[in-house]
């Protein structure tokens, strides 16, 4: 979205303060912008507003998991395109035919180097 003098807007829904840290200080490193996603409600307006470039969604959020949001955004014609990372530490263990369509799925703990080329490869113009 918009100009691409701007920094990639990297949108990230994570309950973690320590690996929101971690998240936050890699993406900058890299030249990215990180935004904390709060509600699902806040996610869906500035995905539609054309602010994001790329989510990183923790899957399993206090409350529940984040299927539902997933779904609505690809549901969306406006934000269908936006590519969506699934965070999570259960990643062999989810049940893949139920997960909602996503770009990317980084297990936690993930390595540095798998992160930054997942993001470079979600962002990458196509």
């Amino acid at each position: 979205p918009g100009d691409r003098l701007m920094p990639r807007q990297i949108l990230v829904i994570e309950d973690d303060t320590e690996l929101v840290s971690v998240y936050t200080m890699i993406l900058q490193a890299q030249g990215y912008e990180v935004i904390l996603g709060t509600t699902d409600d806040d996610v869906l307006d500035r995905c539609r507003r054309g602010e994001i470039d790329c989510l990183v969604v923790d899957y399993f959020y206090p409350g529940g998991d984040k299927g539902n949001l997933i779904r609505q955004l690809r549901s969306d014609p406006g934000t269908t395109k936006i590519p969506v990372v699934l965070a999570t530490a259960y990643g062999d263990m989810l049940p893949k035919e139920s997960l909602p369509p996503v770009n990317a799925i980084l297990t936690k703990p993930f390595k540095v180097a798998d992160l930054v080329r997942i993001i470079r490869e979600c962002v990458a113009p196509s």
